[in-house]
């Protein structure tokens, strides 16, 4: 929590900096303060948003009349002094600004969406045209409200008041009953998630009561934690995923902003579920909370809304259920550990990759002992962290099989970062310690390593940016892409670009013993012509393209054309369509192995190339996985690991590496 004395230090700086000219930089303070609920309750926070009012910055101005204007559409009105406020937001309405007038319209209609005419008691004296400014926004709101059916303004209140007078014993006692919970809840679950405010109860309450009239009271239905109750929201979130699904519906992008809420609110639910039918209820709830998760995470646009630390914390509650030795015994316990093998696998498949390598990487350290659902007296915490390490492992193996097609779509420094502070956590002599153990959780982290260093080859070094390479004593992860690189040429599976073993890792001229002729020039020519040769083989063409079209993005002022003067014209017109065909693709967040190209036309009029290249290996590598399956490791030295499984369909099938592109000099090819 954000003590009083903190707070007066940091937020009058997070409420300036909201304000800042880049717009990226205020999105993300805009956030911070939303967030800060979590941590600050809001009628403590509120007078340090209201002080923004004053600000000489207008910008700042605007994006504190914004947040007054979330915080009423989320918290309600009537919370932490909103409502007594509302003169301060009425008053500048008379700004000669047009931005800062407009942004306080807005809020204002948002009040009279939650009060109806009851607002005008509340936004003070104010003159004619201001009234008749008002007036006009307050009718758009209530027709806009018409067209989307949220019923009439002031509705949720009057709504409100009727249950409260009809059934106010039992909305008192649940409410009670909520606030106590969350108040017992623990730090992180509140960090992370922010429970339901004690405030927002009543209104939410009340929708609980009456029923949800559309998906976003749904959503506040399910932040209240509530099992039972949670279900009427969950249909309502359900049936709006259902016709998301739908290519002309417009509901897709209303739901994208709301994915990681509903996320958060769905992994908490996860835990409070399965405790509720374990206490010996039906599991009616558990099989809601999983199938609103998996509906959410079948939209691949959803489930890369999901920022990292919420597919975190859903991750290990899905994995922790998953090892829980008392499902099996609940109602429906086969159905429901199905359910949950199903959804990880669907998280796999359609969240965004980089955060699930990292968020996977994390969890390979030994879990706190607080996040297990209850103690097993039958086995020790260290047997439980083996048990859930493994479960990660094979999670981490599916994603791991099949960055031969999803290499571009990782950010690579990302996660080679994890991959750093994983193994200076462990340090030397751990490591050396582990190694003759059968320690699955490091063997992996090799193994991904590994991987990327096949697929990248010495480019590898420019992913470095957020592993300190300047350090003394050096990362070890530097020693270990070394011992990678040196063990694959030397097995003939990649072609280096500069020697091996060097102690230096700067920028990428610093990583060739002769810059003048490894220059940025001669290593884009290196790598365009590589890209050629691989469109020109069926068998990579689509992924040529892509690497190509990756190129172009990079590069504009570059005329790949240019290059291309003594290929076929079949070829070039080749290339080009393939490219807008890429382009097209990419536009529309499809992936480069789902590229439907056809088959390139012979390279009949390039000469044959001044220097033969190494020849080119590949791996092929299944995708067909499950996160049940034992899969047993073999280790062939530090820095070849091999995964292997029972099942032919789940075996690394080691028939070679990809060369660096870098390593393929192409005699047609003239000069950038």
């Amino acid at each position: 929590m954000l003590t009083e004395a903190e707070a007066a230090i940091f937020l009058p700086c997070l409420i300036e900096k909201s304000g800042h000219n880049i717009e990226k930089v205020r999105e993300k303070m805009g956030e911070l303060i939303k967030q800060m609920i979590n941590i600050y309750s809001l009628p403590k926070l509120l007078p340090y948003i209201l002080e923004g009012l004053r600000s000489k910055n207008n910008r700042t101005r605007i994006e504190c009349v914004d947040i007054i204007g979330y915080f009423m559409d989320h918290n309600g009105t009537e919370v932490g002094g909103l409502l007594k406020n509302l003169p301060s937001v009425a008053a500048l309405t008379a700004e000669r600004d047009g931005e800062i007038r407009k942004a306080a319209l807005n809020t204002l209609a948002t009040a009279y969406k939650n009060l109806g005419d009851d607002v005008w008691r509340y936004v003070g004296k104010l003159s004619d045209a201001q009234r008749s400014m008002l007036d006009d926004r307050f009718k758009w709101k209530a027709r806009e409200m018409d067209k989307r059916r949220e019923g009439r303004p002031g509705d949720a209140r009057a709504a409100l008041r009727r249950s409260v007078r009809e059934n106010g014993s039992d909305v008192a006692e649940q409410s009670g009953e909520l606030v106590s919970r969350s108040m017992a809840g623990s730090m992180m679950s509140r960090e992370n998630f922010g429970y339901a405010d004690a405030h927002t109860v009543p209104r939410q309450m009340a929708a609980a009561v009456t029923g949800p009239a559309d998906w976003r009271e749904a959503l506040d239905i399910v932040a209240l934690g509530l099992p039972e109750q949670s279900v009427e929201g969950m249909k309502v979130i359900c049936h709006e995923l259902t016709q998301a699904v739908d290519p002309e519906s417009s509901a897709l992008d209303d739901l994208i902003k709301e994915a990681d809420r509903l996320v958060s609110c769905l992994s908490v639910m996860v835990p409070k579920t399965f405790n509720f039918s374990l206490s010996g209820a039906s599991s009616r709830s558990c099989k809601y909370v999983l199938n609103t998760l998996m509906q959410t995470f079948q939209i691949k646009r959803l489930a890369h809304a999901v920022k990292e630390g919420t597919l975190d914390n859903l991750i290990t509650e899905l994995l922790l259920w998953l090892l829980d030795e008392r499902v099996p015994l609940m109602d429906d316990g086969s159905q429901l550990l199905k359910a949950l093998n199903v959804l990880m696998l669907k998280i796999l498949d359609n969240a965004e990759r980089t955060s699930s390598f990292v968020v996977l990487i994390n969890l390979l350290r030994p879990l706190d002992p607080s996040r297990w659902p209850s103690p097993t007296p039958s086995e020790s915490l260290a047997v439980k962290n083996q048990k859930f390490s493994d479960l990660v492992v094979k999670c981490l193996i599916k994603l791991t099989k099949v960055l031969q097609s999803t290499i571009y779509e990782v950010d690579l420094d990302r996660i080679l970062q994890s991959v750093h502070i994983y193994l200076q956590e462990l340090g030397m002599e751990e490591i050396r310690r582990r190694a003759g153990a059968d320690d699955k959780p490091l063997r992996m982290v090799k193994t991904v390593l590994h991987e990327l260093v096949k697929l990248r080859g010495t480019a590898i070094k420019g992913h470095l940016s957020m592993v300190p390479i300047d350090a003394e004593p050096q990362p070890i992860i530097l020693a270990y892409i070394d011992l990678n690189l040196q063990t694959l040429a030397a097995a003939r599976m990649l072609t280096p670009s500069g020697p091996m073993g060097q102690t230096h890792w700067g920028d990428a001229a610093s990583n060739t013993p002769n810059p003048s002729i490894h220059s940025t020039d001669a290593q884009l020519k290196q790598e365009l012509a590589a890209v050629f040769k691989k469109i020109g083989d069926k068998q990579t063409c689509t992924i040529g393209l892509y690497e190509l079209y990756r190129i172009t993005q990079l590069y504009p002022k570059v005329d790949i054309f240019a290059q291309l003067q003594n290929a076929s014209e079949a070829f070039r017109t080749y290339i080009r369509d393939g490219l807008a065909q890429v382009e097209k693709n990419a536009a529309a967040g499809r992936t480069p192995s789902s590229l439907p190209l056809s088959t390139p036309p012979p390279i009949a009029s390039i000469p044959s190339p001044k220097f033969a290249p190494s020849p080119v290996h590949t791996k092929s590598i299944s995708s067909k996985t499950d996160c049940n399956e034992d899969d047993a490791f073999r280790v062939q030295g530090d820095s070849d690991l091999r995964l292997q499984s029972d099942q032919q369909t789940d075996r690394f099938q080691s028939s070679g590496l990809l060369p660096s592109p870098a390593s393929l000099l192409l005699g047609y090819l003239t000069v950038i």
